[in-house]
């Protein structure tokens, strides 16, 4: 193979073969004709409301493209699907196509054509092949299509020879999208961009993969039998009757239900089809198993499925609620009738009917006798399931670390855990990566909202192990950690030396109320806007400041890089919250993450830092070192066009539109903090993970904002008062009324001593919940007490 250079206007460049090579004619006329259209809309499967016939390609014209290519965009450019069946259906095709042609797209890290043609000469000798570089390549990054003509193959043998040789491929260092492995995959065909170049071996024969690769199909084959095997087997024990279960020691229905059904147990009884971790919806169009479980979760990734949550932000499926989605359409009240009369036994009786016995004993009557009977707890805990934040551990570097401060945690919290995890790396990172499409700095605000004493300070720990280790193993220092800060022009001046800082603050509602509202200092006042003017800072500069006492100026800060991760109660953070701070622009610049699960303690953290993590940590560049470089973080193909769509399809209106307003900068700075550790570039799974993170966190937010903030001072006594009286079991062990917290009942001396006000006030409070009918009260043993209706 020979090839010459052929510059052209636009400094585009096209390779061409300089010769005529010897074709083989008995190839060339038995290739048929092959599926074909014009960019990702063009269909012609029934049901679609635009529909046009599909064309056809046979491997002459073909050839002929990648010497005389398209100049198109790419919405417009004609694709293959390398089988006879005219069809875009990924199961039909698996089912149906015949095959004629083993293709693979390379977009990361490639290594140059004429390396690829190199690879190709070694994979499969004497074979011909087609290379042609993609719309989007450039000469120093030379992103290919491959195409090798082969004898036919049916459907499921296809993708088998894909998988192989995309395997054969990552065995010499390339990396080819494995979503070629899809039947209905759509392959571009050539396309001129600014930089064009082709290699092609056309003067061997068609490769016959079932001879030349009988070994790795049988290899596969074989796996495929057991995998297959072994989910007929999951899917017969799915749908068999599993009413033996007992469901003794659970507090609620939905528990017991999620306790003893897997994911997979809901799926597999729904039909929807198993590959190893991923699933198919029954009604799938695209033959792609979008779903995925973790963690006893299922995240769909196709708009076409009933469980699809993407850009929504409320966190995967677990197996109750997909049972209400797939089993019940949604009617969640029909759900929990259906678990607790036919899937949940408690001995030889239904969940309901055991239920229903012991709820007789009681009533909703003022009196007390004993106990409190807290009606349709069910609805209880699908409220607070809703007000959740519950999302799977990020992939990468980022999902290690959240999982490292999650066993280091005598109280783990997952997405506590999770939030300490991207700002540890963000603030390891030193401000050396950014997002080089929006110039965006990867620095992070975040608060952790929880009960006192219930995890909040363990990833702030966790950090500080981090930093230490990190900042002493790379250069002997400290890291430069503050826990709270006193003025703004104290914050400033501790960037002089070294404009990178983490802020850790505890207590962080009740410093908001200090600083927001009219009792706080001038001082403290200043700091809240120095951080909002910092915050988007990383790529830029702060100007400095100028006081009447010149020794007091504050010079230029180069590049400031601040992160915070500031603690509190939900009590506390809505005490000092204004509607100003919700308008201006400070609150929407900061993630609040609320506890995502009950709390339970871990006697035996585990706070040592393994070695491999702590060496992986240490490869983000930056850390613990003036590093002057940058790295710039770039888009995989398609990851910003899906940022664009979830931002676009966001429609959130009402009081709080302000907390949405940043959005997209904080899921680019989530997204580029997860590439930091998985590879160093944005793909889509970054995009998507980051968007729920941010959106997810913001609405778990406005939620509770909806709910629980008042700006008039008696209504926040109100609600806290009422929060109190709702958790009054939390004060079980108080010396003096725990005896009665414990039942249920918050005695009046409690609630008195817990809202810190004069008795009288506390009494106006008692008489607005009264008569508004939010609680109740008893007299018991001469001691007044109250409990919600």
């Amino acid at each position: 193979m020979s090839l010459n250079f052929v510059p052209e206007q636009h400094q585009e460049v096209s390779y061409f073969n300089n010769r005529i090579v010897k074709e083989s004619t008995l190839e060339s006329g038995s290739l048929p004709m092959l599926c074909s259209g014009y960019g990702q809309y063009h269909t012609d499967e029934p049901g679609k409301k635009i529909r046009n016939p599909y064309t056809q390609i046979n491997l002459d014209g073909i050839r002929k493209l990648v010497h005389e290519p398209q100049k198109v965009d790419k919405p417009q450019a004609q694709w293959i699907i390398p089988s006879t069946l005219l069809c875009r259906s990924f199961k039909k095709q698996e089912q149906n196509g015949q095959f004629y042609l083993l293709w693979a797209d390379i977009d990361q890290n490639p290594k140059g054509i004429h390396a690829i043609a190199e690879i190709i000469e070694n994979i499969i000798p004497g074979n011909n092949f087609e290379i042609y570089t993609s719309k989007s390549a450039s000469e120093e990054n030379q992103k290919c299509r491959l195409l090798i003509p082969s004898n036919p193959l049916p459907g499921r043998k296809w993708i088998l020879c894909q998988e192989i040789l995309n395997d054969k491929l990552r065995e010499k260092g390339v990396l080819p999208d494995r979503k070629s492995e899809g039947a209905a995959q759509l392959c571009y065909l050539p396309n001129r961009g600014k930089y064009y170049a082709t290699q092609s071996k056309r003067d061997g024969l068609s490769f016959d993969p079932e001879s030349e690769w009988s070994e790795f199909i049988q290899i596969k084959l074989e796996k495929l039998a057991i995998q297959n095997a072994e989910l007929e087997r999951s899917k017969s024990e799915a749908k068999s009757n599993l009413k033996t279960f007992d469901s003794l020691g659970y507090s609620n229905l939905i528990e017991a239900f999620n306790a003893h059904y897997k994911i997979q147990d809901i799926l597999l009884r729904a039909d929807y089809d198993q590959k190893e971790n991923k699933f198919r919806h029954p009604n799938s169009e695209s033959g792609s198993f979008s779903a995925s479980v973790k963690n006893d979760r299922v995240h769909s990734l196709s708009s076409k499925d009933p469980l699809y949550t993407g850009g929504s932000g409320g966190g995967a499926h677990d197996a109750f609620s997909a049972f209400v989605v797939l089993f019940h359409n949604g009617d969640r009240d029909a759900a929990l009738k259906d678990a607790g009369d036919s899937w949940l036994t408690i001995g030889y009786e239904s969940w309901n009917t055991v239920k229903r016995r012991d709820y007789s004993h009681h009533d909703n009557s003022t009196t007390f006798d004993g106990d409190i009977h807290f009606t349709n707890e069910e609805e209880q805990s699908e409220k607070l399931q809703e007000e959740k934040f519950i999302l799977d551990f990020p992939p990468g570097l980022a999902g290690e670390v959240a999982e490292y401060i999650f066993k280091s945690s005598r109280i783990p919290i997952k997405s506590f855990s999770i939030a300490g995890a991207l700002t540890a790396i963000s603030y390891l990172n030193q401000n050396y990566s950014y997002v080089l499409n929006s110039d965006t700095p990867l620095n992070l605000y975040q608060c952790l909202i929880g009960d006192t004493g219930k995890g909040k300070e363990d990833p702030r720990r966790a950090i500080k192990r981090l930093a230490d280790a990190t900042f002493i193993i790379r250069n002997g220092s400290h890291p430069k950690i503050h826990e709270s800060m006193a003025s703004g022009a104290a914050l400033l001046r501790s960037l002089d030396d070294f404009p990178n800082s983490l802020i850790l603050n505890d207590e962080f509602g009740m410093y908001l109320q200090n600083t927001l509202s009219d009792r706080g200092s001038i001082h403290q006042k200043e700091l809240i806007k120095d951080l909002m003017t910092l915050w988007g800072l990383g790529r830029s500069y702060f100007g400095g400041k100028s006081y009447a006492d010149k020794k007091q100026n504050i010079d230029r800060i180069d590049k400031p890089y601040i992160n915070l991760m500031g603690t509190t109660t939900s009590l506390e953070l809505l005490d000092g919250i204004t509607p100003k701070a919700i308008d201006n622009g400070f609150l929407n610049r900061i993630l609040f993450i609320q506890s995502s699960e009950e709390c339970y303690i871990n006697r035996s953290p585990e706070t040592l830092i393994n070695q491999d993590l702590l060496q992986k940590i240490l490869s983000i560049k930056g850390v613990g070192e003036k590093d002057v470089r940058i790295k710039e973080i770039v888009y995989e193909d398609g990851a910003h066009d899906l940022l664009i769509q979830l931002v676009e399809s966001l429609d959130e209106k009402g009081q709080f539109t302000n907390l949405w307003s940043r959005a997209e900068e904080q899921a680019i700075r989530v997204a580029g903090l997860l590439a930091i550790g998985d590879g160093g570039i944005i793909k889509r799974g970054h995009v998507f993970w980051a968007w729920n993170y941010t959106t997810g966190s913001i609405k778990a937010f406005a939620r509770k904002l909806d709910k629980d903030f008042v700006e008039n001072p008696f209504q926040k006594q109100v609600v806290k008062a009422l929060d109190f009286i709702k958790n009054v079991k939390k004060y079980s062990s108080d010396q003096q009324f725990g005896r009665y917290c414990g039942r249920g009942l918050m005695p009046r001396g409690k609630l008195t001593k817990l809202l810190k006000m004069k008795s009288r006030d506390v009494e106006d409070v008692i008489l607005y919940l009264i008569e508004t009918r939010q609680i109740n009260h008893c007299d018991e043993g001469g001691v007044k007490c109250f409990l919600v209706r």
